[in-house]
């Protein structure tokens, strides 16, 4: 049993667990807002978290912590230009267990912030967002920040789990995704939309993302004319170079893709 946050800032530090199914850490914290694992760089001159490795766990919460806003792994690089990143990262087996589920909807399985040159794989998450890209460092549903760069994620097993209906793959606005692929086998269930990026809601996003590819992913939600697989919305910088392959969307609304303003999306591969 963990109670608060274990934060990690030493590069080359390494959880490791004997499998998702064997060992399994309970989360009960006194106190609301917290994550049980962290690992975020030092704001010093040191600069990169490099080589960290998290694997072989699964992590869940108590029945007392309904009314708490929890997150169970937050992997948190700067998002300015001091360029604080977490570098060469690896998760790898890891299940965020329905206990990370409120009854406000904003538990949160894997926020993933200033990250580059890293691989997450096999993954599942049951949470109300189980996978949020771009940490919200302001403390607004709008002010998403930084850029993920680099970075795959493959076989990923995700479930909106809460009454109130969030998106699998929630891509905070303003963040900005390069290189960035997901692929293997996807299996996107429950919640509002498959993946929900919709950088128009951020005014100071500034930043293009650009090079990303969404592919073999299934999306399994009602069919509702505001519910969509795939929302990706430029907004007021353009989205470019985007493949979109091999999408199960048959039981989910198809996709939503705009311009907005003076933006552009384009480079789009259906």
């Amino acid at each position: 049993m963990i109670s608060e946050t274990i934060e990690v800032n030493v590069p080359g530090f390494s959880f490791v667990g004997n499998g998702s199914d064997s060992t399994i850490i309970y989360f009960v914290p006194n106190s609301d807002n917290k994550p049980c694992f962290l690992f975020k760089p030092l704001d010093d001159s040191t600069g990169k978290l490099v080589a960290n490795k998290f694997c072989g766990f699964s992590i869940t919460a108590t029945s007392d912590s309904i009314s708490k806003k929890l997150t169970a792994v937050q992997v948190l690089g700067n998002s300015d230009s001091t360029r604080k990143r977490v570098t060469k990262f690896l998760m790898h087996d890891i299940h965020v267990l329905p206990g990370f589920t409120n009854q406000n909807g904003t538990c949160i399985g894997i926020d993933i912030n200033g990250c580059e040159a890293s691989t997450f794989r096999e993954i599942q998450s049951w949470a109300d967002f189980p996978l949020v890209l771009g940490s919200d460092i302001a403390g607004t549903t709008t002010n998403g920040g930084g850029d993920i760069d680099v970075t795959t994620f493959r076989d990923l097993y995700l479930v909106s789990n809460g009454a109130q209906r969030r998106p699998c793959v929630y891509i905070r606005p303003g963040t900005s995704l390069s290189n960035v692929v997901f692929d293997g086998t996807h299996e996107y269930a429950g919640g509002s939309h498959g993946i929900l990026w919709d950088r128009s809601l951020n005014s100071s996003a500034t930043i293009s993302a650009s090079n990303v590819s969404f592919e073999n992913i299934r999306v399994e939600q009602s069919i509702n004319a505001n519910n969509y697989a795939l929302y990706l919305h430029g907004g007021n910088t353009m989205i470019d170079r985007v493949t979109i392959k091999n999408c199960d969307t048959t039981t989910a609304g198809d996709g939503y893709y705009r311009e907005y303003g003076s933006s552009i999306c384009r480079g789009y591969i259906l």
